[in-house]
């Protein structure tokens, strides 16, 4: 984003070492799940909005083509952004449905609500936006909508106050609520409790599951997925990283109000296919629970389909 570059080419030579430290710190305390209740430096700001908003940016994107794809004529026009930070995910919807007129974000840092509106001061969805300043811990000053996202929001919240959340969420859900966190068992875990709370509430689990089943994800597996992204100069840097990209692994979930019209399918691809000279493996998440696939060579047909397949994959039916 041509704003974060306008903020950062104000810095001077200390302050770009600072902002290295801040973002190895911020790296630690995401592998590790580690979150402390107190604001982020400036320079930690900073890290965030070159090596974790792309990131996240980018999982948002990919959960919300998943949701496009599902939903059959889903065109949101009203979208709450839960734990905005400074609007990642508002940014990612806005640009897959210009149908939104109407943006309610809620954050907890006023920091990041500034930060926030600055950068999208030329957005003026957005920019204009009504930003709220909230903390998830207390009862949600919102009016609902027909799009919800929480994306990275829970990681410092009490499991008590995050199952209490989630129903409220839906409750102001007028078509499809949307949940992405970390593709860390943690992350997943929290993934797996919320959506049975949410199929209790009578919500459609429209992604990634392809069943209302129990989730047949247990013991140390757990279901994630991925995305990939380029690295610029500056985030390679900052990183002390050599490849021109990265993997953004994250785990969400997709839940809807019936009525919205849903274009079914029978497996997701859970794993990346193993692919041999004379067969493919494919591990599936399918309407009765986990499947390994072995499509060999000779079925020829099939062989060649699969070679199509991807980590993530939905798949209409069954080989």
């Amino acid at each position: 984003m041509a704003q974060i570059r306008e903020l950062l080419e104000k810095l001077d030579p200390a302050e770009r070492a600072l902002l290295k430290q801040a973002s190895h710190e911020l790296s630690l305390r995401y592998r590790t799940g580690s979150y402390e209740e107190k604001p982020l430096s400036k320079f930690e700001r900073y890290a965030y909005l070159l090596t974790r908003l792309p990131a996240t940016l980018a999982a948002s994107a990919e959960v919300f083509l998943e949701l496009k794809d599902r939903a059959l004529g889903f065109s949101p026009s009203s979208l709450v952004d839960i734990g905005s930070g400074p609007g990642t995910a508002s940014w990612a919807a806005q640009d897959l449905w210009p149908s939104i007129k109407e943006v309610q974000l809620l954050e907890k840092d006023q920091e990041w609500i500034k930060l926030g509106q600055q950068l999208a001061k030329s957005h003026s969805l957005i920019g204009q936006g009504k930003w709220i300043e909230h903390n998830l811990m207390h009862n949600l000053p919102i009016e609902a909508a027909d799009l919800l996202v929480a994306s990275y929001a829970f990681q410092e919240l009490p499991l008590n106050r995050l199952l209490a959340l989630v129903p409220e969420l839906f409750l102001k859900t007028r078509q499809a609520l949307v949940i992405i966190e970390p593709g860390t068992p943690k992350g997943f875990q929290k993934i797996q409790m919320l959506r049975d709370s949410l199929i209790k509430q009578g919500a459609k689990i429209l992604a990634p599951c392809p069943h209302e089943l129990s989730c047949p994800m247990q013991g140390s597996d757990w279901c994630h997925f991925s995305t990939r992204l380029a690295r610029d100069k500056i985030h390679r840097q900052l990183k002390d990283a050599s490849l021109p990209y990265e993997d953004e692994k994250y785990a969400y979930l997709i839940a809807a109000r019936d009525i919205i019209a849903v274009k079914d399918y029978a497996a997701r691809v859970i794993r990346s296919p193993i692919k041999r000279s004379g067969h493919i493996i494919l591990d599936l998440c399918t309407k009765i629970g986990l499947e390994r696939q072995v499509i060999a060579r000779s079925q020829k047909a099939n062989f060649l389909e699969a070679k199509k397949s991807s980590w993530g994959q939905a798949r209409e039916n069954s080989f």
